[in-house]
């Protein structure tokens, strides 16, 4: 999992121990290092363009579009959404004793 520069992922290591991943930083300024998230910002910008103000949102519109972004077939993942990728690969890690 690559995640971006921000203070939101100083937790990074217990992410990566909790879901046995290995985890990487994007270098700063590098949009093409963090593919994936840049094209989700372009399909969320098809409902919110650049400069909303997103506290003018209510939660009832972001679970919404939260919904459709995770019911949402991607290719990289042979069509399964975010959702099922997820217990797809959840249901191949073992449970602790």
């Amino acid at each position: 999992m690559t995640f971006d520069n921000g203070k939101e992922f100083a937790r990074h290591l217990k992410v990566a121990q909790d879901c046995q991943l290995d985890t990487y930083f994007t270098r700063p300024y590098t949009s093409q290092d963090k593919g994936t998230v840049e094209n989700r910002i372009g399909v969320i910008r098809r409902w919110w363009p650049k400069g909303t103000d997103l506290n003018q949102i209510s939660d009832t519109e972001i679970k919404q579009i939260e919904t459709l972004l995770n019911n949402r077939p991607v290719r990289k993942h042979k069509y399964l959404n975010a959702i099922q990728k997820m217990h797809q690969l959840w249901n191949q890690v073992p449970t602790p004793a």
